[in-house]
């Protein structure tokens, strides 16, 4: 599923602590973030980017690993360093 077409990440019922405090912390930060519809373990930060709170891993889409990054504050870090990863939803 294309990002722009995944819903809203949302906490749900059985949500890890590490995936809740993502979500809340996040979006406070102004980041758009997604959650795939049949995932219990990843949200999309953008189009090409996931982060798996449980692990604490950044994965962007094509690389071949994780980012050695890891953690909430590393993600924003990435994201504010990355601006052209920035969320565009029509991708």
């Amino acid at each position: 599923m294309k990002y722009g077409q995944m819903p809203p990440a949302e906490v749900r019922p059985g949500d890890a602590p590490k995936m809740i405090r993502a979500i809340k912390v996040l979006t406070a930060a102004g980041i758009d973030v997604r959650r795939p519809p049949n995932s219990d373990h990843q949200l999309k930060v953008s189009a090409s980017v996931s982060y798996y709170p449980g692990r604490e891993t950044i994965v962007v889409d094509g690389e071949p690993a994780a980012r050695r990054a890891r953690g909430l504050a590393a993600v924003i870090a990435f994201l504010d360093a990355e601006p052209n990863l920035l969320p565009n939803c029509f991708t």
